[in-house]
């Protein structure tokens, strides 16, 4: 079916913001373009880092000028991921 489908979306959005987060787990700087990559977060990368952030983790940025004045971004303090996924299906 063509369309929205609310099971389907939800769990096309959790994988994306699983696949980032896997990404983000190495604690190094990875830039906007590497987290929107079609096989990580695609065009909603950074929206899916944004939901990483709320759910407590704590995401530092910092502009690279050598790359026009595009952004980095790391994850530098960790929270149980697992745990965060138990409490939403409550």
């Amino acid at each position: 079916m063509d369309g929205y489908s609310l099971p389907d979306d939800k769990k096309r959005l959790k994988s994306n913001r699983e696949r980032v987060m896997r990404l983000m787990l190495d604690l190094k700087w990875h830039s906007a373009n590497e987290i929107c990559q079609p096989e990580i977060g695609g065009r909603e990368g950074l929206r899916r880092l944004r939901e990483l952030r709320k759910q407590g983790y704590v995401v530092s940025k910092r502009r690279v000028k050598e790359a026009g004045g595009a952004y980095e971004y790391r994850i530098v303090a960790l929270m149980d991921y697992e745990c965060q996924d138990d409490a939403e299906a409550e």
